[in-house]
């Protein structure tokens, strides 16, 4: 049906998730980027970024935590644009009972550029 909502109920721990991706030592590499290494912070103007969720909201994602929330730029050619179709397209999956949740937050999680292979949507 088109305009149809689909509820996704997070998972108990989703924002701890994140945790496993934060190194134990403050360092800055590139070699993490994307996912956003969170020990660096964008050294341009501010306008060139969005705040984002590592684990997107409508995954289950912890929208004030921390731990979830990078700077996500709007260059490159994987920028925040490119992301968020990811996470649409994810969570149609989701939806459509074609991924388990689960599955979905762990691609997001591990590598949100290479998710909708992982989980064989595209």
């Amino acid at each position: 049906m088109a305009g149809s909502l689909c509820l996704v109920v997070p998972t108990a721990h989703a924002s701890t998730a994140t945790q496993a991706l934060r190194p134990a030592a403050a360092r800055c590499s590139q070699a993490q980027l994307p996912p956003p290494d969170p020990a660096c912070t964008p050294d341009t103007d501010m306008g060139d970024y969005e705040d984002d969720h590592l684990l997107p909201l409508e995954l289950g994602g912890a929208p004030r935590d921390p731990r979830n929330l990078w700077p996500d730029p709007h260059d490159g050619d994987q920028n925040s644009y490119s992301k968020d179709r990811v996470e649409n397209a994810v969570k149609k999956a989701v939806c459509a009972k074609k991924v388990t949740l689960a599955a979905a937050q762990h691609a997001m999680l591990t590598d949100w550029t290479t998710a909708k292979s992982v989980l064989g949507i595209g």
